[in-house]
């Protein structure tokens, strides 16, 4: 009788382990389709690359399905005597997680990330949270699962489960003994495989492969209970005080200088039209000197109604993390993955929100490909009107193109287009180049015409830029629309060209220019030397709008606010890197075990390293570097939750 139990029991393990994969590897065979054809994702790289290197990810499934088959056949284990009632439990939990599993491909669909709790609480938080927000149609409905397709999947997957369950005994009869063993050892070393070491490959590359896992090295289950079980740590971080508020950060600094005058202080705000020009890879330190490759834009600087900001950081040396802090004015999440694969709809109220609702039209035109790190997810919950990338970009097809953009010369003509056609309405448009980047040819001509040396191709590439600037601004100048547009130019990061690899916070990298120019500022030129970060760009331009600053956003309006503040910022692969930028004090701290403290003051060029000097400052600055990775990641994996607590769920904007 013992025997026949551990039978029975053995049979019920290998056909709930089977249900379960296989309604999971269905659901990875669609998802890896969608990775292909679909229109956010497609176009960053070929399907002959895409398909067999997304199918490794099917490790992820074949560990959650064994997870899974273990724990329901442990709860059906207790009647595992009655003749029905095991089987019948066990379909039932097996038709339970196929929906979930189901559910969590919709949501990567709808929302941009898998079913977890940042997915939950945005569809089942108070909706009246999100309409005071102006964020219902990020919310969604569950109606918009229900179509006639999804429906139809939701069916086969079932299908699929049940033929699994019914079917797993006779198929593994059928396989000879070592056939299972390799199938087991294959199947080990899939789930370690995508588990442990795929998620960490994210922005790296193997054999010169770019490892992009869309998201699909996640298990559902592991994925929906984990999200929930860091509540647990939550509340450890809280009781460290490593989280002291959830939704505002304090960035005081070690020794805060006095009260000092806003950059901005003689600014008259006024509606005006708004360009925000994102370049690519330009480092604060080479508009400097008589040999910048910059002309234009140095002198654009001083130029009556214009402000340069001479001490402005990144928040991250990725351009996707960059341009989530100025949309958003937040910190980002400070890992490698982009906020577009941690939570796509979060409900921060965004620059483009914020003008969409004040009556601007929006638009966001890119010479990049918004594939790259499924940025599409995120952009589209940003209530732009218009959309384009290299990919639907008019007259595409008779531009230059390669993998990471297209001619820019092109682009910046569509751009002035499109502020001709709208020349009756209040435009907004947020214009990103890809001259700039890596490796340095922008245009057929750069090809046609190699330059062996890589630090020379970077300032070509400058050089292009800056006449892209030229040509936008004398482009508006002759439409008559420069005296009623507000200007912003900044860049994402600084310094691409190889020379800091490993490095990727120190001042050539993280530190950009940032210009404003408009009529709000009158017809003195300025410039200022306070610490600023992309955070501030768009609670500022709000500002001299004359519009209401959301309640959400975390930086600064420059026009009004004086207070001294620290600048946080991370870099990429391959060293884990944050720092921090407070007034002539700079702290990097790599790997969390090498400390670099420099005064910048008196060592720009940071040679002098100080930490050892210093400790009481150097504690404060890892302290504050703990706080904000544990305050960005909790805020923006649950951030409708915890929208959902705070005043600002009634309050919608904040007046400055």
């Amino acid at each position: 009788m013992n025997t026949e139990w551990k039978n029975r029991a053995f049979d019920l393990l290998l056909r709930n382990c089977t249900a379960a994969f296989a309604g999971l590897a269905l659901i990875k065979i669609v998802a890896v389709g969608y990775n292909i054809f679909a229109s956010d994702v497609r176009g960053y790289e070929p399907a002959y690359t895409l398909a067999p290197k997304l199918l490794l990810f099917i490790g992820s499934d074949v560990f959650g399905a064994v997870l899974f088959g273990v724990v329901v056949t442990g709860v059906c284990l207790p009647v595992l005597r009655r003749s029905r009632l095991p089987a019948v439990l066990c379909i039932v939990l097996q038709a339970i997680h196929g929906l979930l599993a189901t559910v969590s491909f919709f949501s990567v669909v709808h929302l941009g990330g898998p079913l977890n709790k940042s997915a939950l609480d945005l569809l089942f938080l108070d909706r009246t949270t999100a309409d005071d927000l102006g964020l219902s149609a990020l919310a969604g409905s569950l109606a918009d699962y229900c179509t006639a397709v999804n429906i139809g999947f939701l069916i086969l997957v079932q299908l699929a489960v049940m033929a699994g369950f019914l079917s797993a005994p006779r198929l593994f009869r059928r396989c000879s003994v070592v056939g299972l063993r390799i199938a087991g050892i294959v199947s080990a070393v899939a789930s370690l495989f995508t588990i442990a070491v795929l998620p960490f490959l994210m922005s790296g590359e193997v054999g010169g492969i770019r490892i992009a896992t869309y998201g699909l090295e996640k298990s559902v289950l592991v994925e929906l209970g984990w999200s929930y079980l860091k509540t647990v740590q939550k509340k450890w971080q809280i009781d460290q005080g490593l989280i002291t508020d959830e939704f505002r950060f304090q960035f005081e600094g070690h020794t805060p200088p006095g009260s000092t005058t806003p950059p901005l202080h003689h600014a008259v705000p006024q509606r005006t039209n708004l360009l925000v020009v994102a370049m690519e890879s330009v480092g604060a330190p080479y508009l400097e000197g008589e040999r910048t490759p910059m002309p234009f834009l140095r002198q654009l600087g001083g130029r009556p109604g214009a402000h340069v900001f001479d001490n402005t950081y990144s928040t991250w040396s990725l351009t996707s993390k960059a341009f989530f802090s100025v949309l958003c004015s937040e910190l980002p999440y400070p890992t490698y993955k982009a906020e577009s694969f941690v939570n796509a709809s979060i409900p921060c109220v965004s620059l483009p929100e914020a003008l969409n609702r004040a009556g601007y039209h929006t638009a966001l035109i890119t010479s990049q490909s918004l594939a790259y790190d499924r940025l599409m997810n995120f952009y589209r919950h940003r209530n732009f009107d218009l959309i384009w990338d290299m990919r639907n970009m008019p007259d595409v097809d008779r531009s230059w193109t390669s993998s990471w953009g297209m001619d820019d010369r092109v682009v910046a003509a569509k751009v002035l287009e499109q502020i001709a056609e709208r020349r009756a309405d209040p435009f907004f448009i947020f214009y990103g180049m890809a001259a700039g980047h890596h490796p340095f040819n922008c245009c057929a001509e750069h090809e046609e015409n190699p330059i062996a040396d890589r630090e020379q191709r970077y300032y070509r590439a400058l050089g292009f830029v800056d006449r892209r600037l030229e040509q936008l601004i004398t482009g508006l100048e002759k439409i008559g629309e420069l005296e009623r547009t507000l200007v912003v130019i900044f860049s994402d990061h600084g310094d691409g060209h190889g020379r800091y690899v490993g490095r990727n916070v120190w001042q050539p990298v993280i530190k950009v220019p940032l210009l404003v120019l408009g009529p709000q500022l009158g017809s003195i030129p300025g410039r200022s030397t306070m610490v600023t970060s992309l955070i501030d760009i768009a609670p500022t331009v709000l500002g001299l709008l004359n519009i209401a600053v959301p309640c959400t956003m975390k930086g600064r309006n420059l026009a009004v606010d004086n207070d001294h503040r620290i600048a946080l910022f991370g870099g990429r692969p391959p060293k884990w890197q944050l720092g921090v930028a407070d007034d002539h004090w700079k702290f990097i701290w790599e790997d969390k075990q090498i400390e670099m403290l420099f005064d910048l003051a008196r060592d720009p060029a940071e040679t002098d390293n100080l930490a050892q000097h210093h400790p009481d400052r150097v504690s404060f600055y890892k302290r504050k570097l703990d706080q904000w990775s544990a305050f960005s990641t909790n805020l923006i994996e649950n951030y409708a939750d915890i929208l959902s607590q705070h005043p600002c769920r009634t309050a919608g904007v904040r007046r400055k």
